[in-house]
C-alpha cells in the first residue's frame, strides 16, 4: 500500500506524507479509498482513487451495482490536462433488479468523475467487447451503463471478440519474443 500511495503522490493526486506521518492525504479532486481488506473489491488494489467529492456510501453503492464490485476507479491521470482514465466493470443496472439507492450512488460517482476532470468534458465510455454483446446486455441503449445521464456520447465498442483469448495470445507472443 505504501508504494501505491507514493505513486498517487507522484501523480499529484495526494500530498506526500511528511516525516513521521502515516500516509498521504487527499488533495484536490481525487481521494484514496482503503481497500486493504479487499471487502470493497477483491480484484482491486489495497488502495485506489475516486473523486474526492464521492462519499464512502457512494463508493459502496456503486460497487454493489457493478460486476464483481468493480466500480469506476482512477488508473491514470494525464499530467497536463488532468483527464482521468478510469476502469470498471459493466453496471448491472438494467440487467438485474437492483436497489435504486445503489443505482443513484453509481450515477453520483460517474457524475463526480466527470466533474473531477479539469475540463469537465463529457465522459467517454469504451467497452472492449463486440457491439453485439453490449447491445445484448442493453449497454448500447443505456441499459448496462446504470443510466446514460452523464454520457453525452454513445458507448464506443472496440470489438475484441474474446479478451481472455487476446490476453493468452499476448502472453504467448511475449514468451516467444523472449526466447
Amino acid at each position: 500500500p505504501a508504494l501505491r500511495r507514493r505513486e498517487y503522490a507522484r501523480f499529484g493526486l495526494v500530498e506526500a506524507p511528511k516525516s513521521g506521518e502515516a500516509g498521504p492525504e487527499a488533495s484536490g479532486l481525487w481521494r484514496l479509498v482503503d481497500n486493504s481488506t479487499y471487502q470493497i473489491c477483491e480484484s482491486y488494489p489495497s488502495v485506489f482513487a475516486v473523486p474526492a467529492s464521492v462519499s464512502d456510501a457512494d463508493v459502496l453503492g456503486s460497487a454493489a451495482v457493478r460486476g464483481n464490485n468493480r466500480l469506476p476507479a482512477l488508473t491514470w491521470l494525464h499530467p497536463e490536462t488532468g483527464t482521468p482514465l478510469c476502469r470498471s466493470a459493466q453496471s448491472l443496472a438494467g440487467l438485474l433488479t437492483l436497489e435504486e439507492d445503489h443505482v443513484e450512488q453509481d450515477r453520483a460517482l460517474l457524475a463526480a468523475t466527470q466533474m473531477a476532470t479539469k475540463s469537465q468534458n463529457a465522459l467517454k465510455v469504451v467497452d472492449a467487447r463486440p457491439k453485439l454483446l453490449g447491445a445484448g446486455d442493453g449497454l448500447g441503449s443505456g441499459g448496462g451503463t446504470g443510466g446514460a445521464e452523464p454520457f453525452e456520447e454513445p458507448v464506443e465498442f472496440l470489438n475484441i471478440e474474446n479478451i481472455h483469448t487476446m490476453r493468452h495470445s499476448l502472453a504467448l507472443l511475449s514468451a516467444a519474443c523472449r526466447n
